[in-house]
């Protein structure tokens, strides 16, 4: 489904199909554990914050429980949420969490240089 689902948005440019089986995907768990299931909530919550759905795609991507999170899944979902925040505005809490993602001495250097930029960009404003 996590496949189907990137196929829909990336190949098809077909969101609202995408969508539905990125939910199907993460929808009916309990718990969101596996990599489909991660890249599903967030691929999800990236097209509602597209679709300007900001209060949706932070409900959604809050059905990862990030600050329990170690590692890649922990910052990659920290930077979605980020994304959505500071598109609703919501900036503060945006640059928290970017910071804690270039607090992480583990974090990737180019997800280190993306936080650095959005910290910036948000600052600038």
């Amino acid at each position: 489904l996590a496949t189907m689902g990137s196929n829909r948005e990336t190949n098809l440019k077909d969101d609202k199909a995408a969508l539905e089986a990125y939910r199907q995907n993460y929808e009916s768990k309990k718990q969101i554990g596996a990599a489909e299931d991660f890249r599903s909530v967030q691929n999800a919550a990236r097209i509602l914050m597209r679709q300007g759905d900001y209060d949706e795609a932070l409900q959604t991507i809050g059905r990862v429980n990030i600050e329990k999170l170690k590692g890649v899944w922990s910052q990659s979902s920290r930077m979605v949420r980020a994304e959505i925040l500071t598109k609703a505005g919501r900036k503060k809490e945006a640059l928290a969490d970017y910071r804690v993602v270039m607090a992480d001495e583990n974090v990737r250097d180019a997800l280190r240089k993306i936080a650095e930029e959005a910290v910036k960009t948000i600052e600038a404003k």
